[in-house]
């Protein structure tokens, strides 16, 4: 059996990089997603806007310097017109003003206060600043009348910047993508040159046929997937993950990868043409993608959507590698690799049986 098994991964393999096709629709949906997921973070990122500082008091020093330095916008230093001018060249999406009496009591019944002026042609842009700007005033250490503190308590251990969340999104469809491809793109390969029937009927189980497809399947993905994994390590979109967490999220691809190539020849024995399988296959790994909370958040879908999404292969393999990757921890690791190995079963069991009722029609 093994010896079957081999020689079925080597002459997928060998398909797979010969064919410019295959390669193309294994590697074009991540790439148009992951170009989509760059222009939104650039989008929703860090607004830069313009800091006027009027005044040269301590107060108004220490106001600047933390509008300067905090995190939720990108704040430049400038003088009153050259925000102007920047704020006309929609250069910076809003301009804040520092007073010069910040810090000090109230005159004429009212308190100096920091301006905000934002082009609010868009709600979400001015609603980030809007919600920026009380956080970021909140470490400013001024004498008020009366504090509100905040307790802060987090699910994860550390925080994940939005790049990096997408970016395991990213590498999921990947690895699911390349499996449907390859191994689906392999057993097409065998109806239309009309060898299927000749390695059903072969003397060797016709489970080996299905784990040599499933096989070339999982290496190609795995290629990829260590390739853009590896690249967004070096780019510190995943922080610095330890060994052994980088080990089990390598189990876990390869886990996601062997899912996508089960279904891959699934899908190959009802469609039997490249024509059609192509198509199908970025139809499903998107499905799949958005379902298991690829854009957003599973938590936040609705109720019916959840409960579906909690039935899909790569819900799992998300949440472990976002544990794993981007947290530190992956307090459900166990349950995502048994349902992923449960997955794994079922689509190797039934690749043997759906060729064979194929073969039937």
């Amino acid at each position: 059996m093994l010896r079957v098994v081999l020689a079925v991964l080597r002459k997928d393999l060998g398909l797979f990089w010969r064919s410019p096709a295959v390669v193309a629709v294994t590697l074009l949906p991540p790439v148009i997603l992951l170009f989509t997921l760059l222009m939104e973070s650039a989008a929703v990122g860090s607004l830069p806007v313009a800091l006027v500082s009027q005044g040269k008091t301590a107060a108004s020093r220490q106001v600047t310097d933390v509008l300067a330095t905090y995190p939720g916008f990108r704040a430049q230093r400038l003088d009153p017109a050259a925000a102007a001018r920047a704020y006309d060249r929609l250069d910076v999406a809003g301009i804040l003003t520092v007073p010069a009496d910040v810090g000090q009591g109230p005159a004429h019944g009212q308190s100096p206060a920091v301006t905000l002026t934002v082009r609010n042609f868009n709600a979400d842009f001015t609603n980030d600043l809007l919600r920026d700007l009380p956080d970021a005033l909140g470490h400013v250490a001024l004498p008020r009348s009366a504090g509100v503190a905040v307790a802060e308590r987090d699910l994860q251990p550390k925080d994940a910047d939005f790049l990096g969340f997408q970016m395991v999104a990213v590498l999921v469809l990947l690895l699911l993508q390349a499996g449907i491809v390859n191994a689906g793109m392999a057993a097409v390969h065998e109806w239309q040159s009309g060898t299927v029937k000749e390695l059903l009927l072969a003397p060797a189980p016709a489970l080996a046929l299905i784990v040599g497809k499933v096989l070339a399947g999982v290496v190609a993905a795995d290629v990829v997937g260590i390739v853009l994994g590896g690249l967004s390590l070096a780019a510190g979109f995943f922080g610095h993950p330890s060994p052994g967490a980088l080990m089990l999220s390598f189990l876990v691809m390869t886990l996601l990868a062997a899912v996508g190539s089960g279904i891959g020849v699934g899908m190959a024995s009802g469609m039997r043409s490249f024509e059609r399988l192509g198509p199908a296959s970025m139809l499903v790994s998107f499905y799949l993608f958005f379902l298991a909370g690829g854009i957003a958040a599973v938590a936040y879908l609705p109720a019916w959507l959840r409960a579906l999404a909690g039935a899909i292969p790569n819900f799992y393999g998300m949440d472990a590698l976002r544990g794993l990757l981007l947290y530190g921890a992956a307090p459900h690791l166990g349950q995502d690799v048994l349902v992923l190995a449960l997955w794994l079963v079922v689509v190797l069991g039934g690749g043997p049986w759906l060729l064979r009722r194929s073969l039937s029609r």
